[in-house]
């Protein structure tokens, strides 16, 4: 068994999130802090209505948080919500954190799309 860990990280810093209703916000999540590694096992239990699913919702990206911090690793997953996918090529953001192949720039050097070796056993 291998006991070593990657790097990636799930980190969630003081998510709150809230629903209209007709008496005002029902808050469902209050300055939820959670941090899990990669391999860590986590259970989450509670009565019916006390936000499970909302948090595993915001966690998913599926909701996004009325306030906190969310990231995977060291990146937020609401980044590639501004990235403007009509020219990515010249889009900043993307640019800076997402390894993919440029006009200017090669693709990431660890990136490998030919895990079958196929390029090496082309004719």
């Amino acid at each position: 068994m291998n006991d070593t860990k990657s790097d990636f990280t799930l980190k969630a810093k003081g998510i709150t999130k809230s629903y209209p209703s007709d008496s005002g916000n029902i808050s469902v999540l209050e300055e939820i802090d959670l941090e899990l590694s990669n391999g860590d096992f986590a259970t989450i239990s509670g009565p019916s209505g006390c936000g499970k699913s909302t948090l595993l919702m915001v966690l998913g990206t599926l909701q996004e948080p009325d306030s906190g911090n969310l990231a995977y690793g060291d990146v937020s997953p609401y980044m590639l919500s501004v990235i403007d996918c009509d020219d990515p090529y010249n889009d900043p953001v993307r640019i800076q954190f997402l390894p993919l192949a440029t006009k200017l720039l090669s693709d990431h050097p660890k990136l490998d799309f030919d895990s079958l070796n196929e390029k090496g056993d082309a004719p």
